[in-house]
């Protein structure tokens, strides 16, 4: 399925795990932001956090969780976010909803 097809009925994200192959890879990076968008791209530092950050990004897709609680569940697992290439005020749009702002930067 063309990544534009599954955008129609997915909220679609690409996860690069710290640590995996390709994971520091600037193409492989740019290629993903290029085709789902800068906020639907996240790097993590280390790969046990993955299903953390999985879990995150659906309760805050969901609207079960703001970014503070996300940061702050981080926080409390030991995961200490740092800043993204997302800029401060930057604008995600979600494909089925309304614009998600970013007050500052953000990484999962």
């Amino acid at each position: 399925m063309p990544i534009e097809e599954a955008r129609k009925y997915y909220e679609t994200y690409f996860v690069i795990p710290g640590g995996a192959s390709h994971g520091a890879d600037k193409e492989v990076l740019a290629f993903w932001q290029h085709y789902l968008g800068v906020c639907r791209v996240i790097q993590l530092e280390e790969p046990q956090d993955t299903s953390q950050c999985i879990g995150l990004a659906i309760g805050m897709n969901e609207g079960t969780i703001t970014l503070n609680d996300a940061v702050a569940d981080l926080r409390k697992h030991g995961v200490a976010p740092t800043p993204s290439t997302v800029s401060p005020g930057h604008s995600c749009r979600s494909s089925r909803g309304p614009p998600v702002q970013s007050t500052r930067p953000r990484r999962l």
